[in-house]
């Protein structure tokens, strides 16, 4: 049987641990832990393999061999690269650093796993090293190399193992433009591509503007700002990798605007909250604005045990659903500017 070695990783570049910001770490504290343990090193030979894991959860990287009746023994240089181009970010300035837990099962101390090289220590044929990377909220597309020193009978040789892990969300895709219907805003030079969204969303949204349309044919379209990016993940609308939140990494929720009267966003909120979404008055990179929350989407992936949530009166969001007429949080919801 495998032995599982959890041992204290030396980071070999940067001179000591750090704090991972909020970027990695998941508001709950609580790690969600994917595992490559079905994938094994060749020592004669280079293995790849391609895993996925949503936005928020971290990875258990595992280098080892095949157990066998042969003897030898081995060390692994471990390096990760970094693309979050293809994602959605076109950014100028790289992505947030990685870390990885040096310690574990200890999560409160991190090291930086980017821009170093994680080393094993000397081990034998039936031994496994891992690495534990802390959850990355962002989107990216990660190459996990293990570059394997083995030792067989006096011969060296030099395997490796590459993992090429996708973070991301599955079953999002592009909103159509309908420019009879409604408007498709906030695209910029950072995120081109903002309107990515699960099948179920697009069509809530695309029936909720045809009910505006009808129903109100004097009024401005509505406009649908951010949704999420094509591979969704943290959203930082100001291009600078800080996103306020999480609110747009699943595909599910929108930003709804337009230039409407106290009484069209009296009519609006009421709309939309007939029509299957949660309605929230909040700010969000400076702008104040409506965010529209698919319902039936939001519980079925809180039942998938996603790390999906509703804005909150902490970030100063106000529940235009559950909001009275009349009310001072009625008031703010139809005074939206």
């Amino acid at each position: 049987m495998t032995k599982e070695l959890f041992l204290l990783l030396v980071l070999c570049v940067l001179p000591g641990p750090a704090r991972a910001d909020m970027l990695h770490i998941l508001d709950s504290g609580t790690v969600k832990f994917r595992s490559s343990t079905s994938t094994f090193a060749d020592t004669s030979r280079h293995v790849t393999a391609s895993r996925s894991a949503l936005p928020g959860s971290g990875w258990d990287f595992k280098f080892g061999f095949v157990p066998s009746s042969g003897v030898y023994t081995w060390t692994a240089d471990v390096t990760v690269e970094i693309d979050a181009v293809k994602t959605g970010h076109r950014h100028n300035d790289p992505p947030p650093a990685l870390f990885y837990y040096p310690a574990w099962p200890d999560t409160k101390t991190v090291a930086r796993f980017d821009g170093a090289t994680v080393r094993s220590p000397r081990l034998t044929q039936d031994q496994s090293f891992r690495v534990h990377m802390a959850p990355v909220n962002y989107a990216v597309r990660l190459k996990v190399l293990g570059a394997f020193t083995v030792s067989v009978h006096g011969a060296t040789r030099k395997p490796t193992l590459t993992y090429f892990l996708d973070v991301g969300t599955p079953g999002i895709g592009p909103m159509p433009a309908n420019d009879r219907l409604y408007k498709l805003t906030g695209a910029t030079a950072a995120h081109p591509e903002n309107h990515y969204a699960s099948t179920a969303a697009i069509a809530g949204l695309t029936d909720l503007a045809a009910a505006w349309k009808s129903g109100h044919p004097s009024s401005p379209l509505l406009e649908i700002g951010n949704i999420s990016l094509p591979w969704g993940g943290a959203f930082d609308a100001k291009g600078d990798w800080q996103p306020d939140n999480m609110h747009h990494a699943y595909g599910i929720s929108a930003d709804i605007g337009g230039g409407f009267t106290s009484e069209e966003r009296a009519a609006l909120v009421r709309l939309m909250c007939r029509s299957g979404f949660y309605v929230y008055d909040r700010t969000e990179s400076g702008v104040r604005q409506y965010h529209a929350v698919h319902r039936e989407e939001f519980r079925t992936l809180k039942q998938l045990n996603w790390p999906v949530r509703l804005p909150t009166k902490a970030e100063g969001a106000v529940n235009c659903c559950a909001a009275k007429p009349g009310t001072a949080s009625w008031r703010k919801c139809v005074d939206l500017p």
